[in-house]
């Protein structure tokens, strides 16, 4: 009787245009009756997670994923369901482990999607593969597997994309000079994210279109670098940064109102985006934006490799 009903469920899922892009179960983590066969030979998946950096669009550098964070996995029936979802972390760097049971699944062939906010704060829920509640300030970072066979233990390479953007300040002096000392304090208001939404099956976070006047968020400032993370944009040609910095033979740090320009006036997700701000005894210059890779920080918020020379 069982193998019946499970035929005509998943009959009845084709006749109506059932697609990945719906649940099976709108809100998994409250009602976790989430279909699984019994059925068959079963495999434990597990998982190892690396982050991957652009620079000009093109993947070039890949960096170990830190410890303490914490990861969310779904595998999905190819084309059909949600079948199973379990939450990892990274006790140490670069591993997963299961936060309770590990991922174990009737062999088969399935799609895998992974998501994290490289932190220990839980990804938030997705709602018929969508999840709205998205901030500044979190790195988002998505994979996803597709058509993958399982059919005895198996260990995925997660190489997570970041699905926000990255703003760099590099402060550096004019040859000659050292009149800017170190960052102290650097912020910015922030984009609206109110109608931003992040897709579990693309990675994807719809762009912001306006900037929140009432959201003002610091840089994570370490020497004379600072970095943020925030949703992408589009349509929002400058962005308005504060800008504190100690100066050479000065007792207290000089306060600078600058304005970013936005290059073709969006920020996609993925890509960081470098703005070199120089420093001479006169005057402070902003210079182009370059797209680099990724400024990774620790858990203080500090680059984990420096990017300015001074």
């Amino acid at each position: 009787m069982r193998h019946i009903i499970t035929y005509l469920l998943i009959l009845g899922c084709f006749l109506i245009g059932c697609t990945r892009n719906s649940f099976e179960v709108e809100d998994y983590r409250q009602n976790n009756q989430v279909p699984d066969s019994t059925d068959g030979n079963k495999s434990i998946v597990s998982y190892y997670p690396r982050i991957y950096g652009y620079a000009g669009g093109t993947k070039d550098n890949v960096t170990e994923f830190p410890a303490g964070c914490i990861t969310e996995a779904f595998a999905f029936v190819k084309g059909l369901q949600l079948i199973q979802w379990r939450y990892y972390k990274s006790f140490s760097a670069g591993t997963l482990s299961p936060v309770e049971q590990p991922m174990e699944l009737v062999n088969g062939l399935y799609d895998f999607y992974m998501v994290s906010t490289k932190s220990s704060v839980y990804p938030p829920v997705f709602k018929q593969g969508i999840a709205s509640d998205i901030y500044n300030s979190i790195d988002y970072l998505w994979y996803k597997v597709t058509s993958q066979v399982i059919e005895n233990p198996t260990t995925l390479s997660i190489n997570f994309d970041h699905s926000c953007a990255q703003i760099v300040l590099n402060v550096k002096n004019q040859e000659g000079d050292s009149i800017a000392q170190w960052i102290s304090y650097a912020s910015m208001h922030v984009p609206d994210v109110s109608n931003c939404q992040w897709d579990l099956y693309t990675g994807v976070i719809s762009p912001a279109t306006t900037i929140d006047s009432d959201s003002l968020k610091a840089f994570n400032c370490q020497g004379l670098s600072g970095n943020m993370v925030i949703v992408p944009i589009k349509d929002i040609t400058e962005l308005s940064v504060y800008l504190s910095v100690q100066l050479y033979q000065e007792n207290e740090p000089r306060g600078y109102p600058l304005t970013l320009p936005v290059p073709d006036g969006q920020m996609t997700g993925g890509n960081s985006y470098h703005y070199l701000i120089e420093f001479t005894k006169d005057t402070v210059y902003i210079g182009d934006v370059n797209i680099a890779p990724w400024i990774e920080v620790d858990e203080d918020g500090n680059p984990l490799y420096p990017t300015i020379e001074t």
